[in-house]
């Protein structure tokens, strides 16, 4: 895989550099709908020549993405603390709400959440991390002062709530008609959660990802809580070298 230093600047800064441009409800528009950045840059930029992706989150969304719709470009894949999006909306309850109560205050119009966390963004991100019982000192200090310094980005915040927007609209969109259309993953996919969080509370992580993905789907739970790459550098790492072996 390529290394951290050889990554497409174009990918790693697609919210950044793209979040001044945002409409309404049009985040995914600018991976792959033919509407936004990526019409300015080919998909092998993306490392689409044939390669594997290990994304979390979010990201981790847009990865399912690419591998349902370049199925001949994506190897192998592996997520991180996520089930399919259309199944978070359809299996939404009350935990759920509580539990992940962004996915429905930043998919509100802008700019309303925008406008809140603008005000006292340092002491909104710190609220959100800390959700789950444990110290305030799992972030890597040089990784803290980025995120606190894209917190502080309005521009940011704004690519932030597109990214949820999308995801209760066109992004549902998507995945309702490919699901109909019996389109799956090909690859073989790595299915990790952190066992102090909530994905394998909620839900059987790796049976849902199997009606989704036609290959081999291995993985489990890792010692951690939500952020697996940063409070469990080490078996995120071990995990990802044998799967990608």
């Amino acid at each position: 895989m390529p290394s951290l230093d050889e990554t497409p600047q174009d990918l790693v800064g697609c919210l950044h550099q793209n979040a001044e441009n945002f409409a309404d409800n049009t985040c995914l528009h600018v991976l792959g709908d033919n509407g936004g950045a990526v019409d300015n840059i080919t998909y092998s930029e993306l490392w689409l020549k044939a390669c594997g992706f290990a994304w979390a989150f979010e990201a981790a969304r847009v990865a399912h993405r690419l591998a349902l719709d370049f199925p001949d470009r994506v190897r192998k894949l592996a997520v991180l603390d996520i089930v399919p999006t259309i199944e978070h909306f359809e299996r939404a309850d009350m935990s759920f709400a509580m539990g992940y109560y962004h996915w429905f205050w930043f998919a509100q119009r802008h700019p309303f959440p925008e406008s809140v966390i603008n005000v006292v963004p340092e002491v909104w991100f710190r609220a959100h991390t800390s959700r789950e019982p444990k110290g305030d000192n799992f972030f890597h200090a040089d990784a803290l002062a980025d995120y606190l310094a894209a917190v502080r980005n309005p521009e940011m915040i704004r690519g932030m709530c597109e990214d949820y927007r999308a995801a209760a609209t066109i992004d549902l969109d998507h995945d309702s008609e490919s699901r109909e259309a019996g389109e799956k993953i090909r690859c073989s996919l790595l299915v990790l959660w952190g066992a102090k969080g909530k994905i394998g509370e909620w839900y059987e992580p790796l049976d849902i990802w199997r009606r989704y993905c036609e290959a081999e789907v291995v993985g489990g739970p890792v010692n951690s809580g939500h952020y697996l790459a940063e409070e469990a550098p080490d078996e995120v790492l071990e995990r990802f070298f044998a799967f990608f072996e």
